[in-house]
């Protein structure tokens, strides 16, 4: 079986969910030859727009997210 997980990586939703998301996943299904799991992850923009990227964390989150997902690697 694959589990496919799809989220944006920035702002706060997506990219504060998504190492949650994997971890829930892998905890219910360990077995990782029979159990796949494959993320489609939309980065932020190098340069976003500044009427709906009004944050400082718009960047960051993806870049933490991105992380920390490079940290449970083993397990996707």
């Amino acid at each position: 079986m694959t589990f496919h997980v799809v989220a944006g990586l920035a702002g706060g939703t997506g990219s504060g969910s998504i190492v949650d998301a994997v971890a829930q996943l892998r905890s219910k299904y360990p077995d990782i030859e029979n159990f796949k799991i494959m993320l489609y992850l939309l980065l932020p923009d190098e340069i976003p727009n500044p009427a709906w990227a009004s944050t400082a964390n718009y960047q960051p989150n993806g870049y933490a997210a991105l992380t920390e997902l490079n940290a449970m690697d083993y397990q996707l």
